[in-house]
């Protein structure tokens, strides 16, 4: 499956059968388990399941997904009355808190030297504020000089809060 870059990588799972699983069944061709949680980890993709009335069949494999990526559970009748309901209730309850994290671009020469704190976990509506730390820099032959950086903020490690441009003047020493 393709992101694009910067999105919070959500997917809603609706199931009423186990999952087929590699790791115990040799004879699967797909993916395992193991597989599949380390994918969504490493990609910060949160599963929000959506379980059928057949709770014996599935409960404790979506159990497994849901707390690997820190998702949530929600039940359904065997119609799937409320299932516009359930879905932005699930996104909202997940979201509650979310990994704030500065990353650097466009910084070749090293001008900036750290960001405090490296992470912060937010929640929604709350302001955090990050310190910017610049290395010393050589003398430069002209007077100044001016360099752009770029500081991304994202949220639990995909999705882009905020993109931030950091124009600096260095003076001559």
């Amino acid at each position: 499956m393709g992101w694009r870059t910067g999105a919070l990588r959500v997917i809603i799972l609706a199931t009423d059968v186990r999952f087929h699983d590699s790791d115990t069944n040799s004879n699967y061709p797909g993916a395992g388990f193991s597989e599949v949680i380390d994918l969504l980890q490493s990609t910060g993709t949160i599963i929000i399941g959506l379980e059928s009335p057949r709770l014996g069949a599935t409960s404790g494999d979506m159990n497994r997904l849901v707390e690997a990526t820190n998702g949530q559970i929600f039940g359904l009748d065997l119609a799937a009355t409320g299932i516009a309901d359930i879905i932005p209730e699930g996104l909202e309850l997940t979201l509650q808190q979310i990994l704030v994290e500065p990353n650097i671009l466009g910084d070749p020469y090293g001008y900036i030297s750290s960001i405090t704190p490296v992470s912060y976990q937010a929640t929604p509506g709350e302001t955090v504020e990050f310190t910017i730390e610049f290395s010393p820099q050589p003398r430069q032959r002209s007077e100044f000089a001016r360099k752009s950086s770029v500081i991304w903020f994202t949220g639990d490690r995909s999705a882009v809060l905020k993109r931030v441009p950091v124009d600096t003047t260095i003076p001559r020493r």
